[in-house]
């Protein structure tokens, strides 16, 4: 029997469905007539299309089994497909090449035809187990890409398993569907030499001398975590401060008086020895190297990774010390605040990192946010929010100072009253650290009381 046949245009993009009488919906993704990927997804009854203002969506229906609904939207990387189902079943996709390519953390690694990976979220900057974030197939000097997209939104039952086969030139990628599921994926075609690049950062920390890949960490930076429009410069008007907020001006002075007096505190910090101008264009170099970075490679890029910002934490207090010393300019003030207002922005976002998981049980066994249950005040979440907790202060005229103290304090308080951590303090702390947490949330509600 013949299948219902049916396609949908997308920009450059068309997706063809066959629907079959025995269940089997056949997907081809083509770009521009070239086939990009195909898909099989078991089960299916009856499907439609839906128009949506950028693109379309496919609404499948399976029955008692639920439904699911693929929104494809096109953009100038490719064809973002946004995943939302409610349904128990099998599908798969392949990807048209045959030499297959994924990352081992930021480099550039060929699998093994018998190799095994998972594709899915957090793969923690891609240091986790077997989890990648993207994986290209070459052939003919072209590459097809599929690139797990904005993490902190994922939510599926289990990870999905990347099999090789070596009786196929196709990619398999095994999905495995047990109820609710919310994933963002982005499917490409990209030339070998582009998409296989290697290189060293264009903004990175000093003396890193590792290469990345650029075309997929950017790819997902710009279509995800660092999307332009959160990016962009913002138009902010900020007065310099009146009072230093880690004290008054009076402590300040005190401290840099000590510094004088001691050059062992001032631990090689040009502000403590005086240079004012170098410090300024220390922390203005710090702050744009870190906003460029992201742009350039999101959580993929070395900047990427939450241990690197502890340099953020400083660089926004000597900023704040510069200001309220008037050793910063109306241009550098004005700089300054929009680069820290970005990085807030961006270092809050749960696709950075998974803060809202971090403090659930972990559980067995591993699903797709299981990797980071129970993983708490590790050093990655610390880094994270002391910038931002910093940011809300220093930045007390932004509109969105407010929310980054209160995130920093939601977070402080979750981990300050979880037992595991709570095992880890001295007697007397134990006993005061609800007392304390509490404090410390009331104190972040005003700008002079974090």
């Amino acid at each position: 029997m013949k299948p219902h046949v049916s396609s949908q245009q997308i920009g450059e993009w068309t997706v063809e469905a066959d629907l079959w009488p025995s269940g089997l919906l056949s997907l081809r993704f083509l770009q521009n007539g070239s086939l990009v990927a195909t898909a099989e997804i078991e089960g299916s009854t009856a499907i439609g299309w839906q128009s949506r203002r950028r693109g379309a969506s496919l609404v499948i229906d399976a029955g008692v089994a639920g439904r699911r609904m693929l929104a494809f939207v096109a953009s100038p990387d490719g064809l973002i497909v946004i995943e939302r189902a409610q349904a128990v079943g099998e599908w798969s996709i392949d990807l048209a090449g045959q030499r297959r390519f994924t990352h081992d953390q930021l480099r550039l690694r060929e699998l093994k035809s018998d190799e095994t990976v998972r594709i899915g979220a957090f793969s923690q900057h891609g240091q986790l187990f077997d989890l990648r974030d993207w994986i290209l197939a070459e052939s003919e000097g072209r590459c097809a890409a599929l690139l797990s997209l904005r993490p902190g939104r994922w939510r599926a039952a289990p990870l999905q398993v990347l099999r090789a086969d070596r009786e196929t030139a196709g990619v398999p990628l095994k999905v495995r569907d047990t109820g609710v599921t919310r994933r963002t994926f982005l499917l490409a075609s990209v030339s070998a030499e582009t998409a296989l690049a290697e290189r060293k950062p264009q903004f990175a920390i000093p003396g890193w001398q590792h290469d990345f890949v650029p075309w997929a960490a950017g790819v997902i930076a710009r279509q995800g975590f660092a999307r332009p429009e959160r990016t962009s410069r913002q138009s902010l008007t900020i007065r310099r401060p009146d009072e230093c907020v880690f004290g008054e001006n009076e402590s300040l002075q005190l401290a840099i008086s000590a510094a004088r007096a001691n050059p062992g505190l001032a631990a090689g910090q040009s502000f403590w020895h005086g240079d004012y101008p170098a410090a300024a264009a220390c922390t203005l170099t710090t702050l744009r190297t870190y906003v460029a970075g992201l742009q350039e490679g999101g959580y993929l890029h070395p900047i990427g990774n939450p241990v690197a910002a502890r340099v953020l934490g400083p660089a926004v207090a000597v900023f704040h010390w510069l200001d309220c010393l008037g050793h910063l300019s109306d241009e550098q003030r004005q700089e300054g605040a929009q680069h820290i207002a970005t990085l807030a922005d961006l270092l809050m976002r749960s696709d950075f990192y998974p803060y809202h998981i971090a403090t659930r049980p972990p559980e067995f066994p591993y699903g797709p946010d299981s990797m980071y249950r129970g993983m708490l005040n590790q050093n990655f979440n610390t880094d994270r929010y002391v910038f931002v907790g910093l940011a809300g202060c220093v930045l007390a005229d932004h509109p969105r100072s407010r929310a980054w103290r209160r995130g920093v304090c939601s977070a402080f308080s979750a981990v300050a009253a979880h037992r595991r951590v709570s095992r880890c303090l001295p007697p007397r702390a134990r006993a005061e650290g609800p007392q304390r947490s509490a404090q410390f949330a009331r104190a972040g509600a005003e700008p002079d009381g974090l």
